[in-house]
């Protein structure tokens, strides 16, 4: 439907790393840029509207921009890792406005929402939970999940479990979380932090991990392709969409290759489909789908109108 950014000429409309990006529904879209630290609003048909943030550390500007989520129609929140924060903006029809933001503890990349709660993807050294939850004002309100492969060796489970990935099932009230290189998916109940069940993705060829003292390598392999979860998504029916990112060498001392694939979950685990190649997926609606154009040499998004 709509390509958003150029190679050059419009400043607004270059990008130096698109990041991730959230639909509004009134047809609008964000887009979070790592490189140049800035959040922008486009228009239904591709046109910048609006933008906040810019590289620093202070209030409303960003370090390490990782996540976007639309609270509600008037309200955006932004994840940046390089300061542990959360940047609260207000929206209106023309403009994007920073409010307040809030400190957490976890080491976070990711998180989901379900309800008025923060689920946030970080492993502190002192606790075996992969998840902390936190109230939209930044009070922490306890933790879920265990740590992976904690009957392998302690060291390799702090290593493997460092690197999460989170997604809420809002169907379902549930919150996913999985390993960038592992094949296990588990699901926990938002409320009660019970874990529901788990999955081990057919066809999944894990990474080499080789450890050294008290450090852990992720290894690619000489030749053989490796697997790489790159997000969960809950979709409105309950299903559960996995990003999957694919990188192989054709030989020994060849050059590393990569694409995406997805994979498709049942509400309760079950696989059920897989596509390859796909392109990065960066957002998700209902009736819309966002992602990074790989057949141009500039970071670029394409918006696309989701099959019924």
């Amino acid at each position: 439907m709509v390509a958003i950014g150029v190679e050059a000429g419009n400043a607004q409309e270059e990008f130096g790393e698109i990041t991730a990006g959230a639909f509004v529904p009134d047809g609008r879209f964000l887009v979070l840029d790592r490189r140049f630290g800035v959040l922008r609003v486009f228009s239904p048909d591709g046109g910048m509207m609006a933008a906040a943030g810019r590289p620093g550390s202070g209030p409303g500007e960003f370090r390490l921009p990782v996540q976007v989520h639309l609270l509600s129609n008037r309200v955006v929140l932004v994840l940046d890792f390089g300061l542990s924060r959360f940047s609260i903006f207000d929206l209106t029809r023309d403009s994007l406005t920073f409010r307040r933001s809030f400190q957490v503890q976890s080491p976070a990349k990711e998180f989901c929402v379900l309800g008025d709660t923060l689920y946030v993807a970080g492993v502190r050294s002192a606790d075996t939970a992969t998840v902390t939850r936190y109230t939209l004002d930044g009070r922490e309100a306890g933790t879920l999940g265990e740590l992976f492969l904690t009957e392998r060796d302690p060291v390799l489970a702090a290593a493997v479990s460092a690197r999460l990935r989170i997604g809420c099932l809002p169907a379902k009230g549930l919150v996913l979380v999985a390993s960038d290189y592992l094949p296990a998916i588990r699901a926990y109940d938002g409320r009660t932090g019970e874990r529901r069940w788990e999955v081990r993705l057919a066809a999944f060829q894990e990474t080499l991990l080789e450890r050294k003292g008290t450090s852990v390598f992720f290894k690619v392999p000489p030749s053989q392709s490796i697997h790489q979860v790159d997000g969960l998504l809950g979709l409105n029916d309950g299903t559960v969409l996995v990003p999957l990112k694919r990188t192989w060498r054709r030989a020994e001392g060849a050059p590393t290759q990569s694409e995406h694939e997805l994979r498709l979950l049942s509400p309760e685990g079950r696989e059920l489909s897989m596509q390859r190649p796909t392109p990065r997926l960066v957002a998700l609606s209902q009736h819309l789908l966002a992602a990074e154009d790989t057949t141009v040499d500039y970071p670029r998004v394409l918006i696309y109108r989701r099959p019924r």
